[in-house]
This record gives C-alpha cells, structure tokens and sequence, in this order.
C-alpha cells in the first residue's frame, strides 16, 4: 500500500474558504442524516438489517439526487433507475417460499431508505432556501 501511496503521488492541497468543498460535506452529510434515520427506523421496526442500512442509503441517494437532469445511477449505468421492485412480477412476491421473511424485509428496508431520502434531501432544500438572498 505504501509503495502505491508513494507512486501516485497525493499531495495535499489546502483548499480556501468558502470553495467547493461545501458541495462534497453536504453530499456527505445528507447520506450520514440518512444513515441515521434508516437505522433508527430499522430499529423502531425490528429489522436487524446493520450491514444493508449503508448500501441502501448509497443507492437510495444516487438514485433520488439529480445533477442536471441525471442521477449518479443513469450517469454510470446509462439507464433509468428502478426506486421500488415492481410489485406486478413474480419476483417481487412478498410471500416466495424461498425467500419469505427475508424478501418482505429488504422490500421494506429499501422502502424506508426511499422515503427518508425525500424527507432527507427536502429539509436540504428547504435550509438551502432559507440561507439564500433570493427573497
């Protein structure tokens, strides 16, 4: 690891106040605001799911952030993204043998990582409006 840090080369670039930094830290905090909101959910619910909470946060906020008219999701797989399994096929039958408990609890843990990102990314906004000069 060493040997590949020192071939690449990072430096260290102090970046001033007020530069595009903020664009990353809000990114970051709005998956961390979700984050918590999923687990504490999860918890409220009696899904043990500690693992899957990140994952479903990650592709519950590239799927729901836009950046010009794209999500990250379109940007990197060139197709519309799928936001909730579709409840008409076979697949996504809450009750498959196979499956059971297990399927009914990643539907819903996708579920609440859905709607915690609308809540999530509207109070951002909000916020966002209310520092601005627009008025």
């Amino acid at each position: 690891m060493r040997t590949w840090i020192e071939r690449a080369g990072p430096t260290l670039s102090l970046k001033p106040k007020n530069s595009h930094t903020w664009m990353v830290e809000n990114h970051h905090d709005i998956l961390r605001q979700l984050y918590i909101r999923i687990k504490a959910q999860c918890e409220e619910e009696g899904l043990a799911y500690d693992d899957d909470i990140l994952t479903q946060s990650v592709i519950a906020k590239n799927l729901l952030t836009t950046v010009g008219r794209y999500s990250p999701q379109q940007a990197v797989f060139g197709k519309p993204p799928g936001i909730l399994p579709d409840s008409t096929t076979v697949s996504s039958n809450l009750e498959d043998a196979d499956e059971g408990l297990f399927a009914r609890q990643s539907h819903r843990l996708r579920e609440i990582a859905v709607s915690d990102m609308i809540t999530v990314s509207a109070r951002d906004r909000i916020e966002r409006a209310n520092k601005s000069r627009t008025r």
